[in-house]
């Protein structure tokens, strides 16, 4: 589950899934819809794999939003914070280059 590699990516050496998306959430990486929207996929994959829901496969449309959701996680938690990282550095690196620099005092001595 993506939700566990995520949290073994950040550090997060919880036991189990429950406790990795909770701390995924409570330590800031996710967002608290984000982690609800983790346990939903979690429990709905249970019920699957234990066959709780019959024998009727996973829809199309169900399939094509986990993997959406999946996308929108990675984006959350490694893509937006790199790209606004990036956009920082650059403004950083702009405000470097763009402060005129002063000419050296006059040393006002004698001769």
């Amino acid at each position: 589950m993506p939700a566990g590699a995520t949290a073994k990516a950040k550090g997060i050496t919880a036991n189990g899934i429950v406790a990795k998306i909770n701390a995924l959430r409570d330590s800031g990486i996710i967002s608290t819809l984000t982690a609800d929207a983790s346990h939903q996929i979690r429990r709905d994959g249970n019920s699957i794999a234990h066959g709780d829901i019959g024998d009727q496969p996973v829809s199309d449309d169900d399939a094509a939003a986990i993997l959406e959701f999946m996308d929108a996680l990675l984006d959350e938690v490694f893509q937006r914070p790199a790209k606004l990282q990036r956009l920082k550095e650059r403004h950083e690196e702009r405000k470097q280059t763009s402060v005129p620099q002063l000419p050296p005092a006059p040393s006002g001595g004698p001769a």
